[in-house]
């Protein structure tokens, strides 16, 4: 198939919206697609290129885009690719990246990076088509809090502490990040200047940390809902568990509706298993999570 591509502009917003509307949808029905509530940020970003495939050449029927956003000298980020939906698996994805990748060399960058869930078979196919390798990952469990038995958890006291002693902390911990910290659904450069611009709380104890990030903060692409938070842990897997048994027992406390709220837990695989001894499962059943895709170019 051919396409015709373009810089998307604010008068591609409703198309945008439509486009969006049908591709990730809840079990009622409802859309909950993120990209509509940040689209426009990222049209108006002069450091990116939001790019919208067309069917025609007269470039109006939108039935695909991308973003690439240039991170300093050397990285490229590729997110955000959508196609419509009755244009799913034609291959278009494919060409989303290849465009990404031709941009990313026009700028005269190193490497091209972009994550997905490891579930999600046509987003790590293309990659593995296009020559990236997988530079890192985090397992994803998720539980109610509710569902979750606190009830005999005791903990360690632990302490809330502020970016830059975060930084410095997770530089010699077990199981820490090394080139990139994971944010969720996402990855950033692991330097003081990206671990300041993480909107959420960090604390740790001894010898582990945990990121909070709640409904509140304002990530650069997917946040938390409002029934959820995401726990972000690194460290040695005891000290991990018993920082989390702290994190949970507070967040108990503070909850009013705790039956319905959600916690999803981002770690190295190797505390995985002891967070799975807490109640926590993994969202397709079997090991998954977000993995970091990168491309030297």
């Amino acid at each position: 198939m051919q396409l015709f591509f373009r810089e998307l502009t604010l008068e591609d917003l409703p198309a945008v919206f439509d486009l969006c509307k049908n591709i990730w949808k809840d079990e009622n029905g409802v859309s909950e697609d993120y990209l509509p509530k940040i689209i426009k940020s990222w049209i108006l970003d002069e450091n990116s290129s939001t790019f919208g495939a067309f069917k025609d050449e007269q470039k109006t029927l939108l039935i695909a885009l991308g973003r690439v956003k240039i991170l300093s000298k050397d990285y490229a980020w590729a997110e955000g690719g959508r196609v419509a939906e009755e244009y799913q698996r034609t291959g278009i994805g494919k060409i989303l990246g290849q465009k990404s990748i031709d941009y990313a060399k026009s700028k005269n960058v190193k490497y091209i990076q972009y994550d997905t869930f490891t579930e999600n078979s046509g987003s790590v196919s293309i990659a593995k088509a296009l020559g990236y390798y997988q530079k890192d990952y985090m397992e994803l469990l998720e539980g109610k809090l509710g569902e979750i038995p606190l009830r005999n958890l005791q903990s360690k006291p632990y302490i809330e502490i502020a970016p830059e002693e975060a930084f410095i902390f997770l530089r010699d911990i077990p199981n820490g990040p090394k080139t990139e910290i994971n944010a969720g659904w996402s990855y950033k450069p692991f330097n003081l200047q990206q671990i300041s611009k993480i909107e959420g709380k960090w604390v740790r104890n001894d010898e582990a940390i945990v990121l909070k990030i709640g409904s509140d903060a304002s990530l650069e692409g997917e946040n938390p809902s409002s029934d959820d938070i995401w726990l972000i842990t690194y460290g040695k897997i005891s000290a991990a568990t018993d920082l989390l048994k702290g994190v949970l027992i507070q967040e108990k406390k503070r909850k009013h509706d705790f039956d319905k709220f959600y916690i999803r837990i981002f770690c190295p695989r190797a505390i995985s298993q002891s967070i799975q001894d807490l109640g926590f499962s993994y969202v397709e059943g079997k090991p998954s999570g977000v993995v970091l895709f990168e491309k030297k170019l």
